[in-house]
């Protein structure tokens, strides 16, 4: 679209509105922020990021693997917040690999989704405005952009944009089918370089009078943290984490391993799925170390994901291998998940990792066929996947901080930013909230004084709690060794 059409189209849907402007004026009203939103803020730590949710508004968050924080108003409304950054082409369109434990895989496909793809030209809210227009275009070619107005945040500019669609062209979800026209709006403002803030309002066509204002005060109320600030912040998380890491030494580690450990996964009290976790003093290529199995299988509505991931740390630090194997497969008769590896899988994907000294060399290879990358290890913060296995039960936690690390992210197959914040509990013992990404729902782990593991709470209603081989073979009639 070129900058004459796009500014052609936007004075259009100007004029369209400007006719319903006249019979609506409640629409261009200003209202009151402090009468439609709540005092206390939500924060999102990865991208220094706050708004404010609307009065009365039931508040979910991470309800897909896209929608951050989700509001469900009272007149049958949703604003939803999602991040979206330019999509570089090694980014693919997805996690490659569907995790074993996380609720998300299941996603939603949303037909209104649209993606930042990767380019030379500078990434301006106008040009996203005109990727947002064209996007909604072809997935609905009856909407009708029925306003635009430019906006303001508490950080900077925003652009909101605003369709009517068609009653039962497009949907986000069977439950979500609209039965009469409705109207969908999208309001969005950098927070980081290429990196953009986006609250999506879905409302019916008869209450956006009313649920507009409400909209626009969110998005109002929308601050990011200063840059600097933000760098300054992770820095010391590093730093913190680098400290806490290098006081470790090898017998430490070795002292927490546990040979045979069995864990229920569990969603609101009903077991999907199970896990087995092995650790153990061990060789690999003539060195010794530290090696750590892990077994999982969980069913889903029509099939079982399996998975076995290795993972092995040298003695000095210097070498580390791993290797994880998923596979989708079909479901049991009786409804339960497979041990892993007992059934012909319907797809399956097969990662192997390694690091010598700094070198770190990563190979996929599945249904899209194979995928390698090579980096450099971080010179600061870079934590190997035996530590990740380990670390909640080695944290010092005596007072409440924040830390952060470097640490490969097989969701997204790159090294990636992991922050964690300790928080203490009266009793002595203590929480981890861990956040493997920026882009990935958090999950909590729960431990004892003495770091002993209580149960690791998921998004999706998703609970992972410690059990033993007879519970096990009980539940799932899995075979005795």
């Amino acid at each position: 679209m070129t900058d004459t059409a796009h500014h052609h189209g936007l004075l259009t849907a100007r004029g369209r509105f400007a006719l319903i402007a006249v019979f609506c004026p409640m629409l261009i009203g200003a209202a009151d922020p402090e009468h439609l939103l709540q005092p206390d803020p939500m924060v999102l730590p990865s991208y220094g990021l706050s708004l404010h949710p609307p009065i009365g508004a039931l508040v979910e968050t991470w309800p897909t693997s896209d929608v951050r924080i989700r509001f469900m108003g009272r007149r049958n409304y949703t604003m939803d917040l999602l991040i979206r950054r330019r999509l570089e082409p090694e980014d693919g369109e997805g996690d490659p690999i569907p995790q074993i434990i996380d609720p998300l895989r299941e996603r939603v496909v949303d037909p209104l989704d649209w993606k930042i793809q990767t380019g030379t030209g500078e990434l301006t809210l106008a040009r996203v405005e005109e990727i947002v227009v064209q996007s909604m275009t072809v997935a609905d070619p009856s909407a009708v952009m029925i306003d635009r107005r430019d906006l303001a945040t508490v950080s900077g500019p925003a652009i909101a944009v605003y369709f009517r669609l068609s009653p039962t062209r497009v949907h986000l979800t069977p439950d979500q089918k609209q039965a009469h026209p409705w109207v969908m709006g999208l309001a969005f403002t950098a927070v980081q370089p290429e990196t953009f803030a986006v609250l999506r309002l879905q409302a019916e066509l008869t209450t956006w009078d009313h649920v507009r204002p409400i909209f626009e005060a969110v998005v109002a109320s929308l601050e990011v943290e200063d840059p600097t600030r933000q760098v300054e912040r992770r820095h010391e998380m590093i730093l913190r984490g680098d400290f806490w890491h290098d006081m470790l030494d090898f017998t430490r580690l070795t002292d927490m391993l546990q040979e045979d450990q069995w864990f229920r996964i569990l969603k609101k009290e009903r077991d999907v799925g199970f896990m087995r976790i092995r650790q153990r003093f061990t060789r690999e290529l003539d060195m010794p170390g530290i090696g750590i199995e892990i077994r999982s299988s969980m069913a889903r509505e029509q099939s079982t994901f399996v998975s076995d991931s290795r993972y092995f740390l040298s003695e000095d630090g210097t070498h580390e291998l791993w290797s994880i194997r998923t596979a989708l497969e079909p479901k049991a008769l009786d409804g339960r998940p497979h041990a892993a590896g007992q059934t012909i899988a319907m797809a399956s994907w097969r990662e192997t990792g390694s690091r010598s000294h700094v070198d770190i060399h990563v190979k996929r290879e599945g249904p899209e066929g194979i995928n390698e990358r090579r980096w450099k290890k971080p010179k600061k913060g870079y934590i190997s996947q035996v530590m990740l296995q380990l670390m909640d039960g080695l944290l010092p936690h005596q007072k409440r901080q924040s830390m952060a690390f470097y640490a490969y992210h097989p969701n997204t197959m790159r090294i990636m930013l992991r922050s964690i914040d300790i928080m203490p509990e009266p009793t002595g013992s203590y929480r981890v909230v861990a956040r493997p990404s920026p882009d990935h729902p958090e999950h909590t782990t729960h431990c004892s004084t003495d770091g002993r593991f209580i149960q690791r709470e998921l998004q999706g209603g998703l609970r992972i709690v410690p059990a033993t081989p007879e519970e096990m073979r009980k539940i799932w009639n899995l075979p005795g060794e």
